[in-house]
């Protein structure tokens, strides 16, 4: 005979100790009086299989039309409904009741897995602890990486590990729920792929040495080698543009630009030869967050972003000849000096080396396109940041003749792969658990840098996402 059920409530209790467990099977408990089960009119069944079937639809069929809320709750859980039905005939239940226990299995709380850093590093995220307390529900999530394939160009990196300052609880008043992510944890993941080459960069694309020149020589000296000649014009640098801007050393009747064409000609280096820039970032970047302040150092309100900072500390750049003429470099930090004499003429050469500092502007942003609130790295300009000069990483080769090289650096394809692969490399960071279990949902989220009593001065040091928390209808 259908059954109708009005107005099913029940009960489940989570521990700490539920929540650390890998299947979480806590039970829910029902009881239904006497008053809250109607027989509906018997239909023709006449065998016990009909009967329970009945019984079982009568059930849904009330959930359905009566509490569609819990529905959508006990389904979220991952009840079989008909399994917990079933229960209720080998119950052991008080007069005028029923009572019926079932278990049900629970997701628990993490980090979306991204894929391209799980795959180079392994990266995994486990939760490590639970507190529960009268102010809310805290869990704690541990990150586990490590590189798998170091680059032999790569020097050792030493460790980079520190311990997190633990986060004010709750952050800002008004946040019911907070996910958040030290800043020493994305370093350490920057500094376990840079281990792996990953900011290595690749190669511009081959520029003509006679193209880094200016129109007139005489403007490596200055203006008054222009306009005066003479002593104002000493040295060699404007001789040696005028034999690399030259069609053939034929062409020159200065007999010092014909000294300098014919030996820069024996060393394989023409105003055609191609010039490559390369970069290569071998110390790790550091994450700086300075959230609510923009590149000039104004305030701003952007709960959207998180502005943070990517130092890029000794960025090694390398001015390649082409020799080989074959449009790539390799083993650049180890090239031979372009001004050695005992080098292979008909090998690539270094004819430049230095390094720059840079600072990467870029913004953590809030992406709710991939379900749950995620943020998402977004890289928007490099700076170079003063030097004093004459420091340099491993020593400096003169290239007089290439006066903007460093701003040609700047915009080369080389360092715009590094910036590239910070953008894609950097994790995506997407909590999951927030619904807890199916209660509800974080709404309004917002982005906001959370500074502790250990944080560099002037910076935040933990990227937080908050939000508040609504029950489920």
């Amino acid at each position: 005979q259908p059954v109708q059920i009005r107005d099913p409530s029940g009960t489940f209790t989570l521990t700490e100790a539920d929540l650390l467990m890998d299947q979480l099977m806590p039970e829910v408990n029902f009881t239904l009086s006497e008053d809250q089960v109607e027989l509906l009119p018997a239909t023709d069944n006449s065998s016990a299989g009909g009967f329970l079937l009945d019984l079982l639809t009568g059930f849904w069929d009330a959930l359905n039309v009566i509490t569609f809320g819990l529905l959508d709750f006990l389904v979220g859980l991952g009840i079989d409904l008909y399994d917990a039905i079933a229960g209720l005939f080998s119950s052991e239940s008080a007069p005028g009741t029923f009572n019926f226990a079932f278990p049900i299995e629970l997701d628990g709380f993490g980090l979306a897995r991204d894929l391209i850093v799980s795959e180079m590093l392994g990266f995994e995220a486990t939760l490590a602890g639970v507190k529960i307390d009268p102010n809310g529900l805290t869990a704690l999530l541990d990150a586990s990486f490590m590189p798998t394939n170091l680059d032999p160009d790569i020097p050792e990196i030493p460790g980079v590990a520190e311990s997190a300052a633990a986060p004010p609880m709750p952050p800002i008043d008004t946040a019911e729920g907070f996910f958040g992510i030290s800043d020493d944890a994305v370093n350490a993941i920057l500094a376990s792929l840079t281990a792996q080459g990953t900011f290595k960069g690749v190669c511009s694309s081959p520029t003509p040495v006679a193209d880094f020149l200016p129109d007139q020589c005489c403007e490596l000296k200055g203006p008054d080698c222009c306009t005066m000649g003479g002593a104002a014009c000493d040295g060699i640098e404007v001789p040696v543009c005028e034999a690399l801007k030259a069609p053939s050393c034929d062409a020159l009747t200065d007999p010092v630009q014909i000294f300098f064409c014919a030996g820069l000609a024996a060393k394989n280096i023409t105003g055609q030869t191609p010039v490559l820039l390369c970069g290569r970032q071998e110390i790790p970047p550091v994450l700086l967050v300075r959230d609510d302040v923009d590149p000039a150092g104004n305030p701003v309100a952007t709960p959207d972003r998180i502005e943070t900072h990517l130092r890029l500390n000794d960025t090694r750049v390398f001015a390649i000849l082409d020799r080989m003429t074959d449009g790539t470099a390799s083993g650049f930090g180890t090239l031979a000096s372009c001004l050695d004499q005992n080098a292979d003429a008909t090998q690539d050469c270094r004819i430049l080396e230095t390094c720059l500092d840079l600072n990467v502007l870029n913004t953590l942003a809030l992406d709710l396109t991939l379900g749950d609130p995620a943020l998402v790295v977004d890289v928007e300009q490099i700076q170079n940041l003063p030097r004093d000069p004459g420091i340099v990483c491993e020593g400096e080769l003169p290239f007089l003749f290439i006066p903007d090289v460093i701003d040609r650096a700047l915009e080369s394809e080389s360092l715009a792969d590094i910036t590239v692969r910070i953008q894609l490399m950097t994790p995506v960071l997407q909590p999951e658990g927030f619904d807890l279990l199916g209660v509800g949902r974080l709404t309004s989220p917002r982005l906001k840098g959370i500074r502790t009593t250990e944080a560099t001065p002037g910076f935040d040091d933990y990227l937080g996402l908050l939000g508040a928390f609504e029950l489920a209808p």
